[in-house]
């Protein structure tokens, strides 16, 4: 993804500690970065770092690699809570949150 967002001619900040974000404006710990479009990706985002914190929801995914799975182990995970159900389930206990993904 960084490389097809260079290509593109946007710049990216890695291991840029942001301290708070003001209008178009992200404040970091040696500076300051301005933009007409902020992209956050980050993995918690703190209250005092904005506004925006308690309405946002953490949450992680993961990639795995494996041989060829038996049918028993694939018909076990496909028995597992599938992300929807996990988010519905997240959706019923915060009523009223915005989502993005």
């Amino acid at each position: 993804m960084k490389e097809v967002l260079l290509e593109a001619g946007i710049q990216v900040f890695e291991a840029t500690e942001a301290r708070k974000i003001e209008g178009h404006t992200v404040v970091t710990h040696a500076g300051s970065v301005s933009a007409e479009k902020i992209i956050i990706a980050i993995d918690k985002m703190e209250p005092q770092f904005s506004r925006f914190s308690n309405e946002t929801y953490h949450a992680q995914t993961f990639l795995s690699v494996s041989e060829p799975l038996s049918l028993y182990v694939l018909s076990e995970i496909s028995a597992s809570p599938t992300l929807d159900d996990q988010l519905a389930q997240i959706q019923k206990k915060y009523p009223g949150t915005k989502w993005a993904c």
